[in-house]
């Protein structure tokens, strides 16, 4: 059983018209946002400098104009990350809407070399590996004529562990591995034709190329070639290859666009004022640090060190003491 492809043209998009005048237009906007912003830049900053000899009469007026500018460019600053935003968005959209077309464009290139292939006879076989996305690697595509066999294979992990009651299974069991075993011929002309194609294959499997698979009754995409081998069992110009694909595709991942609320502010708790008990005292003529230190029960070591006195033997009536 053989696929129809059809190639289908397609018209230029009106979304990516209008996404290409939607970001031309976001690209104009920021141009003058960004040309007004540095205007008020360099109002501010020509402002803050004050001039020679500056009367208090023109210091006054300079600051109001100052005070202004300030305001002006705050403005600025915000509508300048506003347009920035919006062209940042408006790019990123017509990149993707230009992704797509140009993996359109790729597809029905694609669909057309297979039609074109499958309308006359050849001995190569039908089946075609090709890569799934459009990129560096062109549309080359790789037929093999399936010999042995063609077989998917799938396990599934589950968990052996006891489950809540009324929980769906689903949620225990998971996808863990899908792959697809092909072993055929790879035809060529010559020997160096059929080896070709086989280093075609080898140079997908080490670039980790997605890649769709067209066999005799399947057709999968997004797969990667994760085993290859060949051999020559007699034939002249001929390779007997077998390759292993694994499946794989992409998480999709949604984000919500719009601003978040925020969340309620941790209330901070007061700790108590620690009350400090100190004595201190105003030094009179006739005291020494020992005799305090006898009185009041502190080492004159700890006076000292307390008190920031450099000489224990030298202290100065008038001056506050602490004792304790």
């Amino acid at each position: 059983m053989s696929y129809k492809y059809k190639l289908v043209k397609v018209k230029s998009s009106t979304s990516t018209k209008k996404a290409k005048k939607a970001e031309s237009k976001a690209k104009t906007a920021l141009k003058k946002a960004e040309k007004k912003k540095s205007k008020s830049d360099k109002a501010v900053r020509e402002l803050k400098k004050a001039p020679k000899n500056e009367s208090a009469g023109a210091k006054a007026v300079r600051l109001a104009k100052l005070k202004k500018a300030e305001k002006r460019k705050s403005a600025d600053d915000k509508n300048y990350q506003r347009k920035k935003s919006a062209h940042t968005k408006a790019s990123s959209k017509l990149s993707k809407l230009n992704k797509k077309k140009k993996q359109k464009k790729y597809d029905d290139k694609i669909a057309a070399k297979l039609e074109k292939h499958d309308a006359k006879w050849t001995n190569e076989g039908k089946c075609a590996i090709y890569p799934t996305n459009a990129t560096k690697h062109g549309t080359k595509i790789i037929y093999i004529l399936p010999s042995d066999n063609e077989n998917e294979s799938n396990s599934v992990n589950v968990t052996s562990w006891p489950v809540d009651k009324g929980t769906p299974r689903s949620s225990y069991a998971r996808m863990s591995d899908r792959g697809i075993t092909v072993e055929g011929i790879l035809k060529g002309k010559n020997g160096d034709n059929a080896h070709d194609k086989y280093v075609t294959l080898r140079k997908w499997a080490e670039d980790c190329v997605e890649l769709s698979y067209r066999g005799g009754i399947v057709y999968y995409t997004h797969l990667i070639i994760s085993g290859l081998s060949k051999d020559n069992p007699g034939l002249k110009d001929d390779l007997h290859v077998s390759i292993t694909f694994k499946y794989v595709t992409a998480a999709s991942i949604s984000t919500k666009s719009g601003k978040s609320k925020k969340s309620a502010k941790a209330s901070k708790s007061k700790s108590g004022k620690r009350t400090k008990k100190y004595t201190a005292l105003t030094i009179k003529p006739g005291d020494t640090l020992w005799a305090l230190s006898k009185k009041y029960g502190k080492s004159v070591k700890w006076l000292t060190k307390v008190n920031k006195i450099k000489d224990p033997n030298k202290i100065y009536a008038g001056k506050k003491i602490r004792v304790r």
